[in-house]
Formats: C-alpha cells, structure tokens, sequence
C-alpha cells in the first residue's frame, strides 16, 4: 500500500535525522537541535503510522505523488527523465506544462526511498531544516547578533503554519520556501563578497525554482535590482544591477515572456487591489477552510493572532537593516503582484514568504518585549530613568 511505512522509509527517516542534527547545530545547542528535529520528523512518522486517514493530501499531492510512479512505471530514473528527450516529454505530459520540477522531485525520492506516500512529506520536514539554517544565515547578514538569530532559526522550526505545511500534504510549496530562502541569502551573500559558488548556486537553484513558480526567481532578481541601486554604490552597483536584470530577462525569456504576457493580461484585474492585498496577508482564514485543509486551523489562528506585530517589526527592521530592506521590499512586491491578480490569492502562494512575515511579527515580539523591560527598569529605578529609542530595540551585533 502507498499510504504504509515499510524499510526504506526508516532508511529515508535514519538519514533526514542525521542532516539534521547536523544542520541545526550549526545555530542551536546539539541537544536543542537534537530534540527539535526529533519531534518534527517524529511527528511526520506518528501521523502516517496512526493517524493518516487520505483526507488531507494537499490538494495537488496525489498528482504529484502518482505522477513520479507514472514515470517509475514507465522505466525512467531521475537521471534519464532529465537527460533523454523521451524522459523530458514524459515529464512535461504528465506536468501538462514546464512546471516539472516538483513531479522529478518525487520521482527522485520514490526511486531511492520506495513508492510511499510519506517519502516526499518527509523531505518536506527535512527542508524546513535546510530553510532554517539558511534563515539564521540571512537574519545573521543582516547584523543581528547570535543569540536573536538562534531564537529567529528556532521559531522557523517550530512554527505552526511550517509544522504543518511540511509534516502532513505533499506541498511543492515547501520546497519552493527552501529555494527562496537559499536564493535570497545568495543574493545577499554576493553583496557582501561574491564567489563563483554563490553565482554557481544561485542559477542552478533559480532554473529549478522556474519549474516550481516561474515568478520567483524573476521577482527575486528584480527587487535585489531595485535594492541595490538604492543602497550599493561605485561600480558595484552599477554591475549588480546589470546583472540581476539580464538574469531576470534570461529567466523570463526561458519561460516564454510573450505568452506570459498574454497570460497576464488575462489574469490581470485591478479593481479590488487592497482587498486582494489584505487577503494574502491574512490567507488562510479560519473560518474558510475546506475539510480537506482544516488541519491548517492552528496555523491560521496564528497567523491572524501574531499579524498586529508585523508592521511594527517591518518598522525596526526597515530602519535598523540594508540586508532587511532586501527582504521586506520583496515580500512587498510579491503582495502588490498577488494583489492585482485574483488567480493568485490563495494560501499556497503565501508560504513560499511567510517565513519574512514570520521574521516581522518576531521582531515586533522582540520590540515589544524590549520595551516592557525597560519600562520595568525604569519605574525600579525612576531616578536613571531615559528616554526610550527604537534603536535600541534592535539586535543588532
């Protein structure tokens, strides 16, 4: 049965453990990290060994899941499916289009880890430790200091909407958060000292995400334009810039750039754009979930919970942060182009951002929390009382 957990699976289980802990020691105390990854891939193990009941799939899963059978069935590998002609039709038929990458995922996992359901969810809680590690790096970029990253990285281990998310439906969108935070940090790693690796990585992993969602990587190359020629200067900027533009040209030119306009002009409505900005925000409500989605109830209530806190971290990180500049301004993007396009308000699309939402209603947390102490430490000792700054509230190293 698809839906069991046989050998293999514990093979793929003893591995994901391994990474880790490896990688989350690298930000977090080894039994922290430990402990952490333990759950979160016990969690994943329990719910398919006891609880799983075919409700929640995640929408498109099964086709993705049965997609990569089909082309195990068919006598491909996840080599020869990239590396033949015959291989890429087959992928294209079955992906009825160029949004490959997530049925070659799954084909990759079922050739190694068996034909189980569970196989390509537990890679998705796997990523989230990948995106984790990853984050902690960008958030450290950005100037803050150890012991405010460490907490960031952990929050983004233990959130309810990513618990969710990667632990129980066979979302492609948790593999693209992974890919956007890596290539966000690379962007913002380059700024800093460019290698060839950086560049290296950075277009490999954005050929991949145009298979996933084709915007991404364009909107990332984009904004990290726009930001540099705000911020860098000499001629740094000046060959960033040109740079991120020919690679968002390249990269909309892969994808067809005049059928994608013509699709846009389709799609493209521009009434109801602060609806529609408000709804990407606060997607998904609670009170709309389908059956099959209302394991993200928690995660929803959350969201709408934590949400009064991201505009006052946007603030201080806007003010106390260049490399956080990088990530507000995108997120904003994307929530100007969802805004203008209903195609696209749905909850799915949110995730692949919601980590830099996530790392706003943090830091207006931290903000928040920093005040209170000090207003406690005033009114001990009223006399040395001072006048509170916003810069102080920012962690900065």
């Amino acid at each position: 049965m698809v839906y069991t957990l046989d050998w293999r699976v514990w093979i793929e289980v003893l591995l994901l453990l391994l990474a880790g802990i490896a990688l989350c020691r690298r930000f977090l105390p080894l039994p922290v990290a430990t402990t952490v990854v333990a759950l979160r891939l016990g969690f994943t193990v329990l719910y398919f060994e006891r609880y799983f009941h075919g409700y929640w799939v995640g929408g498109d899963g099964p086709r993705y899941f049965y997609g990569g059978m089909t082309l195990l069935t068919q006598g491909f590998n996840p080599i020869t499916a990239l590396t033949t002609s015959a291989g890429l039709l087959s992928l294209q038929t079955i992906a009825t289009g160029s949004q490959i990458t997530y049925f070659w995922w799954n084909l990759l996992l079922e050739y190694f880890f068996g034909a189980r359901f569970c196989v390509p969810v537990l890679c998705n809680t796997g990523l989230t430790f990948l995106a984790a590690y990853f984050a902690f790096r960008t958030v450290r970029l950005a100037g803050a200091e150890l012991r405010y990253a460490r907490i960031m990285g952990l929050v983004l281990l233990v959130h309810p909407e990513i618990v969710a998310y990667s632990s129980i439906a066979n979302y492609k969108d948790v593999l693209v958060y992974c890919l956007t935070v890596i290539i966000l940090y690379l962007l913002l790693a380059m700024t800093m000292r460019a290698r060839l690796l950086h560049v290296l990585a950075l277009a490999l992993l954005s050929f991949a995400a145009l298979g996933l969602r084709f915007y991404v990587p364009i909107v990332a190359l984009a904004v990290f334009g726009m930001w540099t020629l705000l911020h860098e200067r000499g001629w740094r900027r000046w060959l960033l810039v040109v740079l991120a533009a020919f690679a968002a040209l390249g990269a909309a030119r892969y994808i067809n750039f005049s059928a994608f306009l013509s699709l846009v002009s389709l799609l493209l409505k521009v009434g109801g754009v602060a609806y529609g900005f408000m709804h990407m925000l606060l997607t998904p409500r609670p009170y709309a979930l389908p059956f099959w989605e209302s394991f993200l109830f928690i995660p929803a209530v959350c969201n709408w919970a934590f949400m009064p806190l991201a505009p006052l971290g946007a603030w201080g990180l806007w003010r106390a942060s260049r490399p956080a500049r990088f990530l507000l301004l995108y997120l904003l993007t994307l929530l100007l182009v969802f805004s203008f396009f209903p195609f696209f308000q749905e909850y799915r699309e949110q995730f692949q951002y919601y980590y830099i939402l996530i790392w706003a209603q943090f830091h207006g947390g931290w903000m928040v929390l920093h005040r209170l102490r000090q207003a406690s430490a005033r009114l001990q000792r009223p006399a040395e009382g001072a006048a509170w700054s916003v810069q102080e509230d920012v962690p900065t190293a």
